[in-house]
Parts: structure tokens; C-alpha cells; sequence
């Protein structure tokens, strides 16, 4: 949990509610892992709340990703618009002693999570999974910040400074093996053809599925990247969380798993947009890249969890530092 997190008292969540003219007995806690995700319960129906603070993501870092999800919407892609205070605002602030809380409503998703187990984690899932990334990429393309607004600029950083903290030889391996896939990928052409706005955590936790259909959320991540990272993305997250609580252990697991998924992802995606060949065969740094960022979070989040987490992380330290990838992927 970020220390703002802890910050946001019962006293705040009062706070936040008044924002949206409701009690804060109204607003229930769903979740979130970088942001706090809320259920709030408005007259005319429920709506998501989500609560940043500005030493996350800046006020005009949020402004301009509702920018690029309205625009999204305005295609016809199914993702959850904000919705606006009474105020009429689609951001609303709550000082605090240390910094900024940022407040913004978004329409709920219909349907639920789905995850492997599900009777609807099967390739119509997958095609369709493709499908809503490559029409995201294909609106990108016509994407313009508009007139006077905040662009939206990424730049990955590994979870842990090592110049700044005493790190174990094992974290001290992942920023190396990191910044060693970081390099290669910041040496890749950038072109209108396959760099642009991305969602860039486009993975099963961040969508709902509805009689077939994906509604997309959480645009908390997004800014300019290539297309293939939210590909590569999808690949990593389906073939290697199919299920949070049990990771795929192996690289026989993940393998298998990431050529049936990618099959289908790609026949949805192509559907909608064309990625150039070569971008398929970087596909691999992408997934490497995020596996390794992954690690160095979760040897945080796990160093308490169950034996099958632990297993996990060992497997994967000694794949990356013996420069085993964790899945072959056909690429075609």
C-alpha cells in the first residue's frame, strides 16, 4: 500500500462523498492497488469512484488521460467514461497537509472480471480481448490532445532506485536485467504506425466481459508507448495469471497457455488494425520487460505470501538472471 493510501481517513472519504452530494455510509471500498477504487451509490444508480494523489499521478496527468478515454468513446470503443460532479467537473480536488487527493467518478462496467476457470475464458474472449486493443491502437492513430489541454507522457521506472537504497543481489540483478530490456526497447523506431496513446495495462483486472463484449478500465497506466507493449501485455497477464492466486509455475505452464491465447488475440486484433512483423518479433522484449518490473514488485507484496508465491518468485529470479525467457511464443 502507498503511504497516501493510509492517509485517506474516514474523516476524507466524508470529504470525497460531499464532492458528489451523498453520505459517506454511500460509498463502499471495491479494491485498488495504485489508486483506491470505491463503489458509490448515487441516486441515479452506482458509479466507481477512484481516489489518487498528486504524488502518484498530477492533476494535469489525469486531466489528459479522461481526454484520451473520451476520445476512445467518441469512436465507439467500450471503455468506462467519466461521469461528472454535481459541480459539473470531471476532477474534483481534496487538499490535504501532504499534497492533493484527486477524485474522479467513472462509469461502471456491466458484466464482471472473467480469469482462467471461467466459462467464458476461451477464445471468443481472446478475439475479442484482440479486438478492443486493436481498435484502441486504430483510434490512436487519429488521436490529437486537444487545443489548450496536458499531454500525457510515460516513462517506465523500475519500482526501487538503486542508487538510493541497500538492495539484495537479487534486486540488484532485476534493475540490471531491466534496465538491460529497457535500453533495447528505448533504441526501437517510433513511428505513427506503431507508437502511440496505449492503455498499457489492458490485462484481465481491467475489464469486464458482458455477454461477449470487454468493457476496459483503469487508464490509470496509459500514455505514449508501442503498440506491441499492450499486446505483449495481454500475452504475459493471460498466459501467466490465468488465476491471481496461482500463477503458472513453469515455462511449459506459460508457454502452452500463451500460444492458445495469442492465436485467438491476434485474429480479433487483426480484425481491426495490422502491426508490421517486425513488431512481432519484439514482442518478447515487452514480455520480458513487464516479467522482470513484475518480480520486483511482487518480492515486496509476497515476501509474506504462500509457498506457491515464493516458489514463483525463485523461478522466475533464476530464469531471468540464467536469461531464460518464461514462455516460447510462436510468433508465426
Amino acid at each position: 500500500m502507498n503511504n497516501w493510501q493510509k492517509q485517506f481517513t474516514a474523516a476524507r472519504l466524508n470529504a470525497a462523498a460531499a464532492c458528489y452530494g451523498i453520505a459517506g455510509e454511500r460509498i463502499a471500498k471495491v479494491g485498488g492497488f495504485e489508486n483506491l477504487v470505491y463503489s458509490m451509490n448515487l441516486d441515479d444508480g452506482n458509479v466507481i469512484l477512484r481516489v489518487t494523489h498528486d504524488s502518484h499521478r498530477t492533476e494535469r496527468q489525469v486531466q489528459a488521460e479522461l481526454n484520451f478515454v473520451a476520445h476512445l468513446a467518441e469512436r465507439g470503443v467500450h471503455v468506462c467514461k467519466p461521469l461528472p460532479s454535481p459541480s459539473g467537473r470531471l476532477l474534483e480536488l481534496l487538499p490535504s497537509e501532504d499534497g492533493t487527493f484527486l477524485l474522479t467518478a467513472f462509469e461502471r462496467a456491466p458484466g464482471g472480471h472473467v480469469h482462467g476457470g471461467h466459462p467464458e475464458w476461451n477464445e471468443s474472449l481472446f478475439r475479442e480481448w484482440g479486438r478492443i486493443t486493436g481498435l484502441m491502437h486504430a483510434c490512436a492513430l487519429n488521436y490529437s490532445v486537444p487545443k489548450g489541454e496536458p499531454d500525457r507522457i510515460t516513462q517506465d521506472e523500475p519500482p526501487y532506485d538503486p542508487a538510493s537504497a541497500e538492495l539484495s543481489s537479487e534486486m540488484l540483478m532485476l534493475h540490471q536485467a531491466f534496465k538491460k530490456y529497457e535500453d533495447r526497447i528505448s533504441r526501437l523506431p517510433r513511428s505513427g504506425e506503431s507508437y502511440g496513446m496505449c492503455h498499457r495495462d489492458l490485462h484481465q483486472g481491467n475489464f469486464h466481459a458482458d455477454g461477449g463484449v470487454i468493457y476496459a478500465f483503469d487508464f490509470d497506466d496509459c500514455g505514449y508507448d508501442y503498440f506491441v507493449q499492450d499486446i505483449a501485455m495481454a500475452v504475459y497477464y493471460a498466459a501467466t495469471f490465468p488465476q491471481w492466486s496461482t500463477p503458472a509455475g513453469s515455462r511449459e505452464q506459460t508457454t502452452e497457455a500463451a500460444n492458445r491465447f495469442f492465436a485467438g488475440f491476434m485474429e480479433g486484433y487483426n480484425k481491426v488494425h495490422r502491426i508490421e512483423p517486425y513488431w512481432m518479433k519484439q514482442l518478447p522484449l515487452f514480455i520480458e520487460k513487464r516479467r522482470i518490473d513484475l518480480c520486483m514488485i511482487l518480492r515486496e507484496e509476497w515476501s509474506a505470501g504462500t509457498e506457491g508465491q515464493r516458489n514463483w518468485l525463485r523461478w522466475n529470479w533464476s530464469g531471468i538472471a540464467e536469461g531464460q525467457p518464461c514462455m516460447d511464443l510462436q510468433l508465426g
